[in-house]
């Protein structure tokens, strides 16, 4: 089996020749099991995700369908094993190679039409919501962990993202770790009380809507907001941030902590609308300020309740997706 990571990704894409001659094609995603005492947990979780995954319209949940785990042998001796590997099939009908977000927003021109761009937008939340109907928090929602697959069939769009990237993902009502680091990559697309790394809040749905909001900013501009040195690998951040490249992690975390949000929802308020439209800029405010008590879309606790007054953390990434749905050019 012939192995390669996929560009400016931790996905990595696998073909193998079988006796018959035909090619068979894979996505692994791998995800580690740290710490090694919740093994079990990790695993149970991944494999119930891996059976809500098993369907057939990749396209319609912006979600790759999975068609198992590759879970390591039991002659590990009383340490458990520290990875699991979750095996997707790629889309029907995808041609031309695949490529990470990441590697769309900073090597590729812009698509020719708004259209082009909202259905991006469309398909990312849609994927994100599909995790949270199944029951489950990402953690880690930001360019590199999500797959772009071209099509040249009319019925289905020219760009087609899939989310995966579930190194971190864990159940919504599952136990949760504060832990963090301070890489740029994946800090920039935490919230303010994520941050760092030791965190001071757990992880709820609203933080996966946090980053889908940084995102869906990228999509807008179609600029990545970092960029990988070509040979320390080291992510730096692009003229999009008012970040000297030459800052250090601490200036770096300063500032995500202090001004991140702050400077995103400058982003989004005065300079996203002349590239997307008031519309798309006001969904876009509605993501990066979702933890907010005073965030006008979000503020009725009511809406976001069930009949028993519990909260439905699914709720708030479905009235997104409702507002995405309705942009029109």
């Amino acid at each position: 089996m012939f192995i390669r990571p996929i560009p400016l990704s931790q996905i990595s894409i696998a073909q193998r020749v079988y006796g018959n001659g035909q090619i068979g094609v894979y996505i692994l995603n791998q995800i580690r099991c740290e710490p090694a005492a919740k093994y079990q947990v990790i695993k149970k979780d991944t494999t119930d995700l891996a059976r809500k995954l098993q369907h057939n319209d990749p396209y319609t949940f912006g979600l790759l369908a999975c068609i198992g785990v590759a879970i390591p042998g039991t002659n590990h001796g009383p340490t458990p094993p520290t990875t699991l590997t979750m095996v997707f099939r790629p889309p029907a009908h995808a041609t031309g190679a695949v490529n990470s977000l990441r590697f769309v927003l900073s090597h590729t021109t812009p698509p020719k039409t708004l259209s082009l761009r909202f259905d991006c937008a469309k398909q990312l939340a849609r994927s994100v919501s599909f995790v949270h109907t199944f029951g489950f928090v990402h953690k880690n929602i930001r360019p590199e962990s999500v797959l772009v697959f071209t099509s040249t069939r009319t019925d289905l769009p020219p760009q087609s993202l899939f989310l995966v990237g579930f190194e971190n993902f864990r159940r919504e009502d599952g136990s949760t770790q504060r832990l963090g680091d301070d890489a740029l990559e994946r800090n920039l697309y935490r919230h303010s009380s994520r941050q760092g790394a030791s965190s001071s809040e757990d992880y709820i749905m609203q933080h996966d809507i946090y980053s889908l909001g940084v995102c869906l900013l990228e999509i807008g501009f179609w600029k990545s907001f970092i960029q990988y040195h070509p040979h320390t690998s080291q992510a730096i951040p692009t003229e999009m941030l008012p970040i000297s490249r030459l800052a250090n992690i601490h200036q770096v975390r300063h500032f995500l902590q202090v001004h991140g949000e702050e400077y995103f929802l400058h982003l989004a308020r005065n300079e996203l609308p002349r590239y997307m439209g008031t519309r798309y800029a006001e969904i876009v405010e509605t993501c990066l300020t979702c933890l907010d008590p005073d965030n006008q879309d979000f503020g009725d606790e009511r809406e976001f309740q069930d009949e028993d007054g519990i909260r439905v953390g699914v709720r708030y990434i479905e009235k997104v997706l409702l507002r995405l749905n309705q942009l029109c050019v």
